[in-house]
């Protein structure tokens, strides 16, 4: 499968804005593509509301901690 680029992920998530260092938008990106991978782009568009509140609950904590 091709490289999963942030450019993938804001069009995946329907935003031009995600938050987050270029280093934490990377893990996002590679999570997300993850989900793509295993659940299909769908479950990800449904789910978009969900999994911004999840990658900022992680950004809080602190992404060195996961």
């Amino acid at each position: 499968m091709a490289e999963f680029t942030l450019e993938d992920l804001k069009e995946l998530l329907g935003t031009q804005s995600i938050p987050g260092s270029p280093e934490e938008l990377e893990v996002f990106a590679d999570w997300t593509h993850g989900l793509v991978r295993s659940r299909g782009k769908r479950y990800v568009r449904k789910h978009r509301k969900r999994l911004f509140r999840d990658w900022e609950s992680l950004r809080k904590f602190g992404l060195s901690r996961v």
